[in-house]
């Protein structure tokens, strides 16, 4: 994930919420990847079941 942060300047973000800035509810972010040749981008996310259906997977897409 580092080596990707420093080649493209973007990349995965750990997600924590504002109530609980301790606890680790998911992933989010933005890579670049190569499918059958050809340069794609891949929005990437995944939370802990607990914190579906509040909106942080769209909040996360929206931050990109």
């Amino acid at each position: 994930m580092r080596r990707h942060w420093e080649e493209y300047g973007f990349g995965v973000w750990a997600v924590f919420t504002q109530a609980e800035p301790d606890t680790l509810i998911g992933f989010t972010g933005l890579s670049h990847r190569n499918v059958h040749g050809r340069d794609a981008l891949n929005l990437y996310y995944r939370y802990d079941p607990a914190a579906w259906g509040k909106g942080y997977a769209t909040e996360g897409a929206r931050k990109q």
